[in-house]
């Protein structure tokens, strides 16, 4: 029947029929995509306000960006970064906060937005810090450090401000070697204690590979 009404471009009867099951936010989101590609926009925003409100908790981070691009073509550019932000608070990490920072430039607010972005990272490691201070897990402890600070810095060029993090709140063994393969050449003071440590933690898992 979908195919069908694809065929004949019958975009409400297609509706219709993808409506008949509506029991998770991509079900929306594919009727929303396809009013979309009919050019049917207002249609398309429509649907996906619908997902979010039937869908308020565990929001697919594509969903969010669906609306946010809609609201921009919409001139409705406040709504569209308050949803980017959502994703970012609930999936922090390098690729979400380049959205939003990428989103803020567009509303000429790119630096307002950066700072409570790299503001909001600095609580959340307080709490989570708080929070493993009285953990008993190693891992739990090990796993909290200025990984994603670093991260952003250095996706910035800005590496002197990412040595500083990683020296503070450390940072993941992969962000370790990126710094010291960027410090080598003119602080390799810096970076032998780094490659000495990675080293011995490698012979110390004592196996053939």
């Amino acid at each position: 029947m979908q195919a069908f009404a694809e065929q004949d471009g019958d975009l409400d009867g297609l509706i219709d029929i993808m409506s008949h099951d509506l029991s998770s936010p991509s079900d929306f989101l594919a009727i929303a995509e396809r009013c979309r590609r009919a050019r049917k926009y207002a249609l398309a925003r429509e649907w996906a306000e619908k997902a979010l409100v039937a869908f308020p908790e565990h929001t697919p981070i594509r969903l969010r960006q669906f609306l946010a691009e809609e609201y921009m073509r919409a001139k409705r550019g406040d709504e569209a970064i308050e949803l980017i932000w959502q994703n970012f608070i609930e999936h922090p990490g390098l690729n979400n906060y380049e959205e939003l920072l990428k989103y803020g430039r567009k509303e000429q607010q790119m630096v307002s937005w950066r700072e409570k972005a790299l503001a909001w990272i600095r609580d959340d490691l307080k709490r989570s810090k708080a929070k493993s201070a009285g953990s008993r897990s190693r891992f739990f402890q090990a796993w909290v450090n200025n990984s994603l600070l670093v991260e952003i810095f250095l996706w910035e060029k800005k590496q002197e401000q990412a040595w500083k993090e990683a020296q503070t709140g450390g940072c993941s063994d992969v962000l370790w070697l990126r710094l010291a393969k960027l410090r080598q050449k003119d602080h390799p003071g810096d970076v032998v204690p780094i490659y000495q440590r990675l080293a011995e933690q490698e012979i110390d898992r004592k196996n053939n590979k």
